[in-house]
Formats: C-alpha cells, structure tokens, sequence
C-alpha cells in the first residue's frame, strides 16, 4: 500500500527534501506513475464489468 502521508511529510517537514530538486522529482514522478497504475486498473475493472454485463 502507498504511504502518502509519508512522503508528504518528508517534504514539509525535512528542509533537505524541499531543497533537493531531484527527490521532489523522484517523489512526482513516483506519485505520476502511481495514478497511472490506479487509471489502467480502473479502467480494466470498468472493462470487465462491461463484458460481463453484456454475457
């Protein structure tokens, strides 16, 4: 399970996180791919539940 709370709080409360560019980065880039992964779960769960609706 994703722990939020953990990376936001690095970012308020560690002043080398806020600073630091790269790890910002890191941290939007892992947070991007993670709603990417819900979308396409998402949408496979929608496309299952449509072709079971139709059978």
């Amino acid at each position: 399970e994703w722990d939020e709370t953990f990376t936001q709080a690095e970012l308020i409360t560690n002043p080398n996180v806020q600073n630091d560019k790269n790890v910002k980065g890191l941290v939007d880039l892992l947070e991007l791919q993670l709603n990417n992964f819900k979308l396409s779960q998402y949408r496979l769960l929608g496309y299952e539940r449509h072709r079971d609706a139709h059978h």
